[in-house]
C-alpha cells in the first residue's frame, strides 16, 4: 500500500470526501485521484500540520496505529466538543430553539476535526439538498451539517443555506427573498427529483442557523 493510498484511508476515516480533504489541506484539486502514487514531503507536511493527531509513522510505513496514542487530548484541545442535536428534537420547535437545545445538559457532543467556529451540528434527513450540479455543496442523507446560530433578523445572507427551526421540525434550505412580504423562499438543490421552491412564513421560523460546513458520511465512488 502506498502513502497516497493511506492518505485516502485516513481522509475517509475522518469523514471527508476527496474534494473537501484536498481543499482543507490546501493541496491541488484532484491530487488524491491522480494516477501518480508519489506523495511529496511538502504534501506530507501540510497534512500533518492540519491533522497533528495523524501518526507520521503509519502514514509513511503503514506500521502502528493511524491515530497517535496521545491524540484524544490533542484533538479535544484543537477541535472542541460541540453539541450534536437530534434533527427531530422537539425543543427546536420553540422560540430560540437552537439556543435552548445546545444548553441542554444531556445534549450529546462530538468533535469535528475541521471546524472550530460553529455552535452545533445535526444529521441531514432526506435527499432534497442533493446537488448534482455542484457535488461540493451537496447535503446527503446522513451527512453531518455544521451550523452557527444566526442571531440577526435584520441581516440575512441571501443565497446561503440555513437550518430553520419550525413547528414541523428542522428545515435545511437555501434561502432567497420571497415576493410576498413576511415570507422567505426556500430552495432545494435537488430539483431533478421534483423538489420545488416554496415560500415559508417568517412567523413559522422559531430559530435560524447558517450552515458553515458539511461532513460527508457517504462512501467514495
Amino acid at each position: 500500500m502506498t502513502t497516497k493510498e493511506r492518505l485516502k484511508i485516513f481522509s475517509k476515516q475522518m469523514g471527508y470526501g476527496r474534494n473537501k480533504f484536498e481543499e482543507y489541506v490546501e493541496i491541488a484539486s484532484g491530487y488524491l485521484s491522480s494516477r501518480s502514487s508519489s506523495v511529496t514531503s511538502d504534501t506530507i507536511e501540510k497534512v500533518i500540520r492540519k491533522f497533528p493527531e495523524l501518526s507520521l509513522e503509519w502514514l509513511l510505513t503503514g506500521q502502528g496505529d493511524i491515530i497517535k496514542t496521545e491524540s484524544p487530548a490533542l484533538v479535544s484541545r484543537t477541535y472542541p466538543l460541540k453539541p450534536y442535536i437530534d434533527s427531530t428534537y422537539a425543543v427546536c420547535g420553540l422560540p430560540k430553539g437552537f439556543s435552548v437545545a445546545v444548553k441542554e445538559t444531556d445534549c450529546p457532543t462530538i468533535s469535528l476535526p475541521f471546524m472550530k467556529e460553529y455552535d452545533f451540528s445535526i444529521q441531514a434527513k432526506g435527499d432534497s439538498m442533493v446537488n448534482r450540479k455542484d457535488p461540493r455543496k451537496s447535503i446527503q442523507e446522513g451527512d453531518i451539517v455544521v451550523c452557527r446560530i444566526w442571531k440577526s433578523r435584520s441581516h440575512l445572507r441571501w443565497g446561503e443555506t440555513y437550518a430553520l427551526s419550525t413547528p414541523e421540525g428542522i428545515v435545511i434550505k437555501k434561502i432567497v427573498p420571497a415576493e410576498a412580504e413576511g415570507y422567505i423562499r426556500c430552495i432545494s438543490f435537488n430539483i431533478e427529483e421534483g423538489y420545488m421552491p416554496y415560500d415559508l412564513p417568517l412567523e413559522e421560523i422559531n430559530d435560524w442557523a447558517i450552515v458553515v460546513g458539511v461532513v460527508s458520511v457517504t462512501s467514495w465512488t
